[in-house]
């Protein structure tokens, strides 16, 4: 019996291919105000302005690649993540395509690779030849949620 279908929002940020299940993935915007915020969390970037919200904007440079300042190409985008009641965004250098496919498709690994980015990954996918790395947005709303000392986050909530 073939795997249950899901559809993935593939992005790029630096030399990585990523992407995220579109089920976590509110919209994609060209352009977002954002402001630093002194003394932030590591992993926050600033605030976004979006509609009537104010957003946390998430540092995925660091996250994923380790890095504590990233060239940004011309063209960057956004893209606001919901998890539960809670609202994040995100900016990456290009959102490419909806890849639709199935859970079957994903490959899991039992010894994760020595890459930033394995923390948050819930599996790959190939596509076109390589290896597209599916971001789990909620491991990263829960990193967060269990630095800030969020009780129901250190439970896996």
């Amino acid at each position: 019996m073939p795997g249950a279908p899901t559809l993935v929002l593939a992005w790029r940020l630096g030399p990585l291919s990523l992407g995220t299940e579109v089920a976590a993935v509110a919209h994609v915007v060209e352009s977002l105000p954002v402001r630093g915020v002194p003394r932030a969390s590591p992993g926050i970037a600033g605030l976004a302005y979006y509609g009537e919200r104010v957003l946390p904007v998430l540092d995925l440079p660091r996250f994923l690649l380790g890095e504590t300042a990233h060239a940004w190409v011309e063209g960057a985008m956004y893209v606001i993540f919901q998890i539960d009641d809670r609202g994040y965004a995100a900016r990456v250098d290009k959102v490419m395509r909806i890849i639709p496919t199935t859970t079957d498709a994903l490959v899991t690994w039992s010894r994760p690779p020595d890459h930033p980015a394995a923390r948050f990954t819930r599996a790959l996918l190939p596509v076109d030849g390589e290896q597209l790395w599916l971001i789990d947005v909620r491991r990263i709303d829960r990193h967060l949620r269990r630095r800030a000392g969020d009780p129901a986050a250190r439970q896996g909530v």
